[in-house]
């Protein structure tokens, strides 16, 4: 959804390339994944946030619910809510620092804890833990952590 950009502000589109997709986010200032977590984790949640928007994701949706801390990097609504989400939209468009700061923080959740790199650095300690027979090394967040799992 692109709430400060041109004429319209929301755009409908038919299926598009994988390689679109990433550029379609980077125009937008929302992304809304109105799931009842039927697709399981919800990778678009991930690229949303990577790209720089505003999420606004349901508690059902599995990423959603795990990187998505309500009012801190994005926002939450119990799916089927549709008062919620409409409030949700209307503070994206009504309060666009809010917005921008929602989407600097979601960017900075992905790069700074859910990143590949992290995710990677992660796994090798876990196999590492795992090989030697230590304990597994405990992550509050992010890969790997509890709230993943």
């Amino acid at each position: 959804i692109l709430i400060s950009g041109e004429t319209p502000p929301i755009t409908f589109h038919s299926p598009v390339p994988i390689a679109q997709v990433r550029d379609f986010m980077r125009q937008a200032d929302v992304y809304v994944l109105p799931s009842d977590g039927g697709e399981g984790w919800g990778a678009v949640v991930n690229e949303a946030m990577e790209e720089g928007c505003a999420v606004i994701a349901t508690h059902e949706c599995g990423a959603g619910a795990t990187m998505i801390r309500d009012g801190q990097n994005g926002l939450l609504f119990r799916a089927g809510d549709v008062s919620a989400l409409a409030k949700g939209l209307r503070r994206m468009q009504d309060e666009p620092e809010m917005r921008q700061e929602l989407a600097n923080d979601s960017r900075a959740t992905v790069r700074q804890i859910w990143g590949p790199d992290v995710a990677a650095e992660r796994l090798v300690a876990f196999c590492q833990a795992v090989l030697a027979g230590q304990p597994c090394p405990c992550y509050s967040d992010g890969p790997l952590s509890e709230a993943s799992g």
